[in-house]
């Protein structure tokens, strides 16, 4: 599959990534010593629904991974979409290129909505067979 640069459908996604999302640097003492480290930062902005349209056919057409998640250390709900990689005979890899929080999705769009993408058959074995956690339609497993 064609990398994010030479690709629209994937620099489409990859776009999309950097509105909704960045990370910050920030100082911690975990380890007993001062680390500077990244944090995932959601931003307030939302999807449209034309985005959101293109993205969800994207999916559905390049037969990429849509996945719920937990975001924001385990307080939102979340999805992921992942590209397969086949590196060789046997050797899978994903590559994630974007990630967005619920609070993201346009009015009209629910966890439910990106159910019907997420739950499909396809996109469910694509995920098992690229080693991806078993996809759930229960979105209090991704909301601790």
């Amino acid at each position: 599959m064609p990398t994010a640069t030479q690709d629209p459908d994937l620099k489409f996604l990859k776009a999309l990534d950097k509105k909704v999302r960045h990370y910050e640097k920030c100082t911690s003492t975990r380890r007993g010593y001062p680390e500077v480290v990244d944090v995932e930062e959601f931003d307030d902005t939302k999807l449209t629904k034309s985005e959101l349209e293109r993205l969800l056919k994207i999916v559905r057409e390049r037969k990429l991974i849509l996945t719920p998640m937990n975001c924001n250390m385990g307080f939102s709900v979340g999805f992921e979409v992942f590209q397969g990689i086949e590196n060789a005979p046997g050797l899978r890899d994903t590559e994630s290129v974007l990630r967005f929080r619920e609070k993201q999705l346009p009015a009209g769009y629910t966890f439910a909505t990106l159910a019907r993408t997420f739950m499909a058959d396809d996109n469910r074995q694509r995920a098992d067979y690229f080693g991806l956690e078993t996809i759930l339609n229960d979105r209090d497993r991704y909301d601790y």
